[in-house]
């Protein structure tokens, strides 16, 4: 009569089969969940401020801090140059950093306030612009070209340009300015004579009202 072997389904069973001992299992167990040292390169939160010395998971430092650049590695040559004081062997997890104030850029502190802004265009810019440009023809109206907002605009930068320090700092742009006397849209003129225009900006009252006056230029010839 055949019998048959029964294979051992107890735990203990299988360890003394396969020669592992239940002491060999813990260690390695209790090895892979030991963490290695790292140095914290950014302020971590609930991790630890920059410099820090600290015992990581190792899959957090391979997939996470290192990758992302957090942190760096410690080798044991490195370590032995480390003075006691700064090792610490677990993360920080009361560490909040302070956030620090926003850095404003040099554009945004010259930057004026829009009603300034308004006040000193109001002061440096004369109530006309004088701008020449020749006809099609002797009789005619009609320039070659155009004076458009964009003419303005460099025209209104030059000024204040030559009108002092604060004045220099007005930030115009062609879509602040709008011819009043032409059809919604239209940002150039093409005739001689005085066409009112206005600068207005974002956040102020009131625009600045002026004019621009196109006179025939007249050929030295």
């Amino acid at each position: 009569m055949m019998s048959f072997l029964r294979v051992p389904t107890c735990r203990t069973c299988l360890q003394r089969l396969s020669g592992v001992s239940s002491q060999q299992i813990r260690t390695k167990t209790k090895a892979a969940k030991k963490g290695i040292t790292v140095r914290l390169l950014e302020d971590l939160p609930k991790v630890g401020r920059k410099g820090s010395i600290v015992t990581v998971a190792p899959g957090r430092m391979r997939n996470n801090l290192y990758q992302r650049g957090f942190a760096e590695y410690m080798t044991a040559a490195a370590l032995k140059n480390v003075p006691e004081s700064e090792l610490t062997q677990q993360p920080d997890t009361t560490f909040i950093p302070v956030a620090e104030p926003e850095v404003l850029s040099k554009v945004e502190l010259n930057r004026l306030k829009p009603a300034h802004t308004i006040s000193l265009i109001e002061t440096f810019l004369p109530t006309t612009l004088q701008f020449s440009r020749p006809t099609v023809s002797p009789n005619d109206t009609t320039i070659h070209g155009s004076i458009s907002t964009a003419d303005i605009c460099s025209a209104v930068r030059a000024i204040a340009a030559a009108s002092g320090d604060e004045a220099s700092r007005v930030a115009i742009t062609p879509d602040m300015i709008t011819f009043m006397d032409e059809e919604e849209g239209v940002d150039k003129v093409k005739t001689l004579g005085e066409h009112k225009f206005q600068i207005k900006l974002k956040g102020a009252v009131h625009p600045v009202v002026r004019a621009v006056a196109i006179t025939q230029q007249v050929s030295l010839e």
